[in-house]
């Protein structure tokens, strides 16, 4: 009987993903900018979509992006990026902010900590699959491991346990500090980029194409990174300004 891990774990990670967030929304005062029945088919629909055309923008070839449009099994099986996912979810953010400009956007914070779960589980699917393969190691090395014919790096392993470790740190900040909203989900993007951005020399995926020295995600990883320190910077100025007054 064949084994698919993949959609095990993708359906494993939606599934305690949307569990965490309920869960948070439930013990919180936060409000969704939408009917929660439309909201989490929103999410999934705008998370697959975005990050299914990221992958297909991103690959070296407009032949085998073609190629792959046209095949049933790209749209039902894997092929994701997850940068292309969380900027649809951004945008999709944005536009629910415009059309209700004075509805609170507290219910970031559990979304920021449900993705970073959801994306830790995730990522064991891709080791076991195996995708998002590492760059090539020597076989007597400590963490190798044999994928697509060589001996490489478990990066699928690297990534998965420092989301679980960066889930941890944001709940935790979360509650200790009292940091909510769209504080918690700009440190959650903030720090995700920054660990992308270095676990991208570690990959050995080529296939997804580069845009000057940098892979697509490590790209996309720096735009991320700037856009939410400049965030903070102006948020610690507001902060700092609200004091003096």
């Amino acid at each position: 009987m064949p084994f698919y891990p993949y959609p095990l774990f993708l359906g494993l990670a939606i599934g305690v993903a949307l569990n965490e967030f309920h869960k948070k929304l439930k013990l919180s005062s936060y409000s969704l900018p939408v009917r929660p029945s439309l909201f989490y088919f929103s999410i999934l629909f705008i998370f697959f979509i975005f990050s299914k055309l990221l992958f297909l923008f991103s690959l070296y070839s407009l032949e085998l992006s073609e190629k792959l449009i046209k095949d049933s099994n790209f749209w039902l099986g894997g092929g994701f990026v997850f940068y292309g996912g969380a900027i649809g979810i951004i945008l999709l953010i944005f536009f629910w902010k415009k059309q209700n400009p004075n509805h609170s956007l507290e219910y970031l914070g559990p979304l920021a900590t449900s993705l970073c779960l959801g994306h830790a589980i995730g990522r064991l699917g891709c080791f076991f699959a195996p995708c998002c393969f590492g760059a090539p190691l020597d076989h007597t090395h400590l963490f190798s491991v044999f994928q697509q014919g060589e001996w490489r790096h478990p990066v699928q392993l690297y990534e998965s346990f420092l989301l679980f470790i960066l889930w941890y740190f944001l709940t935790f900040i979360e509650e200790k500090f009292n940091l909510k909203g769209i504080k918690i989900f700009f440190l959650y993007l903030f720090l995700y980029s920054f660990l992308r951005f270095f676990l991208e020399f570690f990959r050995g995926d080529f296939i997804r194409g580069t845009l000057f020295i940098f892979s697509t995600s490590q790209f996309i990883a720096l735009l991320i990174f700037t856009f939410s320190l400049f965030y903070y910077f102006f948020y610690m100025i507001q902060y700092l300004d609200s004091r003096k007054k």
